[in-house]
């Protein structure tokens, strides 16, 4: 009985993870779409471009991603680490109010599509929304941050902030911030949990600073979602 209620318990997980995963792939799918479809419409294009290239690599990710060795418990690792990225949809709805702090904006934004896309590209087939954890990685941009998406999300966010400053984006933005360190300090406990190797690699590199490499350093390879 209990190797049936074990094997039981591992097919309701992997039907769980093809759910999840279906999902995500679907959602992000449209979200490229609109994207995509509202080009014409972006005043500058390589936010755009990074924005597309990003969810391009997350779908990727999520349509090869690996099993899973750490599954996501409870409301604060399945849901709240929804809070942040609604938050940040309900800021993108809010009008543009002035594009006179635009040269400090989209720069801002650049640079966290940037490190959105730097951040999926090297966690690959390990990203994940909900903590989970899969392996620990801390080849490329893992080398310097150790939150790179999460830091690219801040960075994006202040960005379109700047554009539709007002104490409703602020106050927003406030709660994006709280979010994502949050967030973050839930995947570093699960991290600690499953990779004893995981506190060695919190001496070595910076939660959201990013540490510059040095040429006589010799750099490590291997991080989770």
């Amino acid at each position: 009985m209990y190797r049936i209620g074990k094997d039981l318990t591992r097919m309701s997980d992997r039907r769980n993870d093809l759910c999840v995963r279906i999902c995500a792939i679907v959602c992000f799918g449209l979200w490229w779409i609109a994207r995509a479809l509202l080009v014409s419409f972006e005043p500058n294009k390589l936010v755009w471009l990074s924005d597309v290239v990003y969810l391009s690599l997350v779908i990727a990710s999520y349509v090869l991603r690996s099993p899973v060795r750490g599954r996501a418990v409870g409301f604060r690792e399945r849901y709240f680490p929804f809070v942040a990225p609604g938050l940040a949809a309900s800021l993108l709805t809010q009008p543009v109010s002035s594009l006179a702090l635009a040269p400090f904006a989209f720069p801002l934004m650049l640079a966290g599509g940037v490190l959105f896309c730097l951040g999926v590209w090297s966690l690959r087939r390990n990203f994940s929304i909900m903590v989970e954890v899969r392996t620990v990685v801390e080849r490329g941009i893992y080398r310097y941050v150790r939150h790179p998406i999460y830091l690219g999300h801040l960075l994006a966010s202040l960005g379109a902030t700047l554009l539709r400053l007002s104490w409703c984006t602020a106050l927003i933005y406030a709660g994006i911030m709280a979010g994502q360190v949050y967030r973050a300090v839930l995947e570093e406990r699960k991290l600690a949990a499953f990779c004893p190797e995981y506190a060695r690699y919190q001496q070595r590199v910076p939660m959201f600073g990013v540490r510059l490499p040095l040429p006589h350093r010799v750099q490590a390879s291997s991080r989770s979602a």
